[in-house]
């Protein structure tokens, strides 16, 4: 709508509440009769006639407040008639501050409404809605602020005008959310409200001008109808916005709906049906005006929380949460006003001082209940006015709580998408990570095509940027729909830049379309944003962690490659010169001709051959070890029986153990076990096992050589009863260099390769290695040869 267009709505909208301001000051001086007289029953005022209490009304409203007045009685035993005089009628009640406030919200929400969307025609209906409504709660009754002068006739003019309106209005608003055919002639709609204002108008008028009760009561009279069109009015308005709820086929508008129905049935419903309508039935109502006020309240603030959610896309901008605590704290002097109301009902005849008691103690009591629950009663606003920004503000709380305590970024994205998806349901999320200016990086997706997300990482990732396709988000605001068809070949709806920090790498999130098929909002946009931020300072902090325990992890392996090769030098060292010592010794004794009996000679020399062929083993596991870690180890498979490999490998072994050593037996399987084998290797981790036996065997005991042979496997068994392995070192012996500490305490010298170089043999020929080991019980090592499919099995 053009700017000029609003002159004259706002023009009308000002005027109106001219007037009905005009009309609250006129309220505050209502004229009434002390609550002595009216305890008893008036049969006359000033010579006119009383039939009913509305008729005092009409008489009053041609006095002012000091005015001489005479009041005659029924018989009731006191005197028939006294003479007084006319007093302030809120010196005896509470003013309807509660319907002026309520009035005031009402044209601060129309003039809201109309200012920021001028252009929607649901929210110009919105606009005169309200008008009209705050028109008629804020004047209130028609003659109660007349005082017998001619300019305050105005404001009860515009009241009896603004109820049929009102309703009028509000079917007019639930009309056009219900899928109707077009009226051929609009203005017929308008003649039943218009007819009823005119009626209520010209006899209010002529009631007062006359003055004439007999047009008063005719009006009275009217009312009673008027008041059966007031609950069919409103039941239409609710059966509209019903049948709009069930064939909308937005749920957009379903959702907005909702919410109108809701305020209706909770706002308009006690009015009509415990008010209005045992009135229009000519039955006392169930429910008096000043408490069916505060049903009032809830229906200008749904229905405009409504419309300026959904019609103006930022209800916080204009619907703050100012103004929720205000209309609170007005609902609080309500509650206040009411308890008074019912405690001066309860002890009609206080004194002075009784009723200053029941003024502060009702206080109290609402200050006592109240403050306590402040904060409960901030949550319960948040949660009714503003669901959807403490909903969010919770998520956001959440994730800063949680985020500290993981310390994996895949995690960490994991928590990204719980929290998103508890608060607004997006069908994917995606996040594209990147490393400097080479693109190389990562992509996380959930719902969304990873491989078409990962196409989006060209964009400019350097700044804070927004991608959106516009069809689905409620106002572009700052953000770019050029990329539209790059987001929807990946499924998304929304891409934003991830902010750079301390240790964040550049990125960018994507997210899906809403699985209830709304559109993006400002405020879904500003919790990406928030909550992204977020993510974006964890995922520095868990880069930053993985850098340092990375550095430290570095750090501590290149300390602890200089100790094993420290550890490995002296162990050489040491290794080399035991045998070399005992070589040279032997060697000099044999060449002194010192030993002359023979049979002790050739035992000098089985020692020498011993200690060579120590020296040779050892040298020969650290050069393999070298060809393994250098992956240069190479083997000569062939044929191999493993039966007298064996028996050789023994023999040998036994040769260079002194005579207080352990005993070796063979328990051979008999047949032969032909496996396909490198001989040189599994003579090589055969010799070692039985090294690290008899090393870790007591003197004297017994070590067992085991050949068995099964439908698939081929299996030579060292078995010893010595020190044994703990369950936690099994697999930490075939680690290269490593050396379990009751090991080194048993046998100080060794370098720890034997075990590492066993497994990688068996490994190479397809086979595996197998320990079962008791602590203080020995240990059976098992090497484990598959046999050739050729061979059928046994060999």
């Amino acid at each position: 709508m053009p700017k000029k267009s609003l002159v004259a709505p706002l023009a009308v909208g000002a005027a109106v509440l001219a007037v009905s301001l005009f009309g609250l000051v006129n309220l505050a001086g209502r004229p009434g009769i002390r609550s002595e007289h009216l305890a008893r029953p008036i049969i006359g005022l000033d010579g006119t006639g009383i039939r009913r209490p509305d008729d005092v009304m009409f008489v009053l409203a041609q006095k002012r407040i000091g005015d001489p007045v005479e009041i005659r009685f029924g018989p009731d035993g006191g005197p028939a008639a006294v003479r007084d005089t006319i007093v302030p009628y809120y010196s005896q009640a509470a003013f309807p501050l509660p319907f002026a406030l309520l009035g005031g919200f009402s044209f601060l929400a129309g003039f809201g409404v109309l200012l920021l969307k001028p252009a929607d025609r649901r929210g110009r209906i919105f606009y005169w809605l309200c008008i009209a409504f705050g028109a008629a709660v804020t004047i209130g009754w028609a003659t109660a602020g007349v005082q017998g002068r001619t300019l305050n006739l105005l404001p009860g003019t515009v009241v009896n005008f603004a109820y049929p309106l009102t309703l009028a209005l509000l079917l007019w608003f639930a009309r056009s959310y219900a899928p109707h055919r077009r009226l051929a002639r609009p203005s017929l709609f308008w003649v039943v409200p218009l007819a009823w204002g005119v009626f209520l108008g010209v006899t209010f008028l002529v009631s007062q001008i006359g003055p004439s009760i007999a047009a008063f009561r005719l009006r009275q009279q009217g009312l009673n109808v008027f008041r059966l069109y007031i609950v069919a009015m409103g039941v239409l308005a609710l059966v509209e916005f019903a049948r709009a709820f069930r064939r909308s086929p937005s749920a957009e508008d379903r959702a907005e709906i909702k919410w109108y129905f809701i305020g209706l049935a909770v706002g308009l419903g006690p009015f009509l049906m415990l008010n209005q309508l045992p009135q229009a039935l000519a039955l006392k109502p169930w429910l008096s005006d000043d408490f069916v006020s505060a049903f009032f309240f809830l229906l200008p603030i749904f229905m405009a929380t409504v419309i300026l959610q959904f019609r103006l896309l930022r209800v916080n901008v204009v619907f703050h949460r100012g103004l929720v605590y205000a209309i609170l704290t007005v609902f609080t002097i309500c509650a206040y006003l009411f308890s008074v109301d019912a405690l001066r009902l309860v002890f009609p005849r206080a004194t002075a001082t009784g009723r200053n008691l029941i003024y502060i103690g009702t206080a109290v009591a609402v200050a006592l209940f109240l403050s306590p629950g402040r904060k409960a009663i901030r949550d319960f606003v948040d949660r009714l006015f503003f669901r959807q920004a403490f909903d969010y503000r919770q998520a956001l709380q959440r994730f800063k709580e949680k985020a500290p305590a993981v310390i994996e970024a895949d995690g960490l994205l994991e928590l990204f998408s719980e929290t998103l998806s508890s608060v607004l349901a997006v069908s994917g999320i995606g996040v594209l990570l990147r490393e400097g200016g080479s693109g190389e990086g990562r992509t996380w997706a959930r719902g969304l095509d990873a491989a078409a997300a990962a196409g989006l990482a060209a964009l400019p990732t350097g700044e804070d940027r927004l991608w959106v396709r516009a069809e689905r988000v409620r106002g572009l605001g700052d953000g770019d729909a050029t990329r539209e068809n790059d987001l929807a070949a990946a499924g998304a709806v929304v891409a934003l830049t991830l902010p750079r920090g301390a240790g964040t790498l550049r990125g960018l999130l994507l997210f899906g379309p809403k699985s209830s098929g709304h559109r993006f909002t400002g405020e879904d946009i500003d919790l990406l944003r928030t909550l992204a931020g977020d993510l974006a300072v964890n995922l520095g902090r868990i880069r930053i962690q993985e850098e340092m325990i990375y550095e430290r992890a570095s750090r501590e392996k290149s300390e602890e490659l200089v100790r094993m090769k420290t550890e490995f030098i002296s162990t050489l060292s040491h290794e080399l010169r035991t045998p070399m010592t005992s070589l040279s010794g032997l060697s000099g004794l044999l060449r002194s001709g010192k030993i002359e009996d023979p049979a002790r000679r050739e035992r000098l020399l089985g020692l020498m051959a011993g200690e060579c062929g120590r020296l040779a083993r050892f040298l020969t596991n650290v050069l393999d070890y070298g060809r393994i870690e250098a992956d240069a180890k190479s083997y000569a498979f062939r044929d191999v029986d493993l039966g007298p490999l064996a028996r050789d490998v023994v023999d040998l072994v036994r040769g260079s153990l002194e005579e207080e050593g352990p005993a070796i037996e063979v328990d051979d399987a008999g047949a032969p076990l032909v496996v396909r084998a490198d001989p040189d290797a599994v003579r090589q981790a055969l010799l070692n096992l039985l090294d690290n036996a008899v090393k870790y065997s007591p003197e004297r005991d017994r070590i067992s050589v085991t050949l068995t042979g099964g439908l698939e496997e081929a299996v030579i068994s060292v078995k010893d009863r010595g020190l044994g392995i703990a369950p936690a070192e099994r697999d930490k012996i075939f680690d290269a260099f490593y050396r379990s500490p009751r090991a080194v305490e048993h046998f100080p010298t060794g370098v720890g390769l034997g075990l590492r170089i066993v497994r990688h043999i068996m490994a190479a020929h397809g086979g595996r290695v197998d320990v079962v080991s008791e602590p203080g019980r020995g240990s059976v090592f098992s090497l484990v040869f598959p046999f050739l499919r050729s061979n059928g099995g046994r060999g």
